[in-house]
């Protein structure tokens, strides 16, 4: 593994991108409720520093974080007087020519979809991940064997998803936007990777499919870029794509966990679970702290033990505690 991490450690065979689009946009942070954008954009960019770091520990390579607005980032990051942010951060501004609807929740989320253009254009393997996700070491083995095998990887959350909505529902969506498949999947946004290859063939399918998107959002049962993603996805495994699911054995390249009261069921994080990417939406308070990687673990798996709705306090209170100190330093 060390030689194989010695080659991946270089932007071009390998790099982990995430989305950190500027909007003053009402509908945008749903999952992290905050009193201003500025505050909310700071908040994202502690989580993208923790990310950051941890690619830094498991790859020697940063988080490319791209932005409508890498100069207002970059002066958020500077305003802290630290710059020990540039090791573990990489800024990159990208034009968003797209049109989405901004009345949509998740608006400024959404916005990756127009990313997979930029990840056909770019040389050797692209990882798309979510700003509120951990790197744990274990994401070692998992990515270099995507990055050999040069297959396309996503993130199928239909377990999850099929039982709170039902497949009629989603069936019904998804055929807005041209899906007629026998077996339909829906993918979580928080983990896509593969080649130029597969990012232009996607983005072939994304970009009309934010058309559509913007037609008939307000009959969806969900808003975001899962939506678009799911659909294009299905489209591309109906026409051959080969696709490799990341969460399909106890070596987990990418985890989606909650800990809170949410209608998605959910299986516990047990103890001899490798995860290597693990996405905690119902966390941010943690994540935006500088409690370390594994303590967070640790509380994570302490507060299962807790009703979900007594966890979601326990998370929140140590989070603003250790969020305090964070500002207070």
């Amino acid at each position: 593994m060390t030689s194989q991490l010695l080659e991946i450690g270089r932007d071009d065979v390998l790099g982990f991108y995430g989305l950190l689009f500027v909007s003053g946009n009402k509908s945008d942070g749903e999952n992290l409720r905050t009193a201003s954008v500025e505050t909310r954009i700071d908040q994202y960019l502690r989580m993208a520093e923790r990310l950051g770091q941890g690619l830094r520990r498991t790859f020697r390579l940063p988080l490319v974080l791209v932005s409508n607005d890498s100069a207002y980032l970059e002066s958020r990051l500077a305003a802290r007087g630290r710059a020990d942010w540039k090791a573990s951060i990489a800024l990159l501004q990208f034009e968003f020519t797209g049109d989405l609807p901004q009345t949509a929740r998740f608006h400024s989320a959404t916005n990756k979809i127009f990313l997979f253009r930029l990840f056909s254009r770019l040389p050797g393997y692209s990882v798309l991940v979510d700003l509120d996700v951990m790197c744990l070491p274990g994401a070692a083995a998992g990515i270099c064997r995507l990055v050999e095998s040069n297959r396309a990887a996503v993130y199928d959350i239909s377990e999850q998803v099929m039982p709170v909505f039902g497949e009629e529902r989603i069936r019904g969506d998804l055929r807005k936007f041209g899906v007629e498949s026998s077996v339909i999947r829906w993918f979580g946004g928080e983990f896509i990777g593969g080649n130029a290859g597969f990012f232009g063939r996607l983005a072939d399918l994304a970009e009309p499919a934010a058309l559509v998107y913007g037609e008939v959002f307000e009959s969806l049962h969900h808003h975001g870029d899962e939506m678009i993603t799911s659909a294009c996805l299905n489209r591309m495994l109906d026409q051959g794509e080969a696709m490799d699911i990341v969460d399909r054995d106890r070596r987990l390249v990418m985890r989606r966990y909650w800990g809170i009261p949410t209608a998605l069921p959910e299986r516990r994080l047990e103890a001899n679970e490798e995860i290597g990417l693990l996405h905690l939406p119902g966390a941010k308070h943690l994540l935006r702290s500088r409690i370390p990687d594994q303590d967070i673990i640790r509380i994570l798996r302490y507060g299962q033990l807790l009703p979900r709705r007594l966890a979601q306090l326990f998370y929140r209170a140590l989070g603003w505690m250790a969020y305090a100190v964070v500002r207070r330093n």
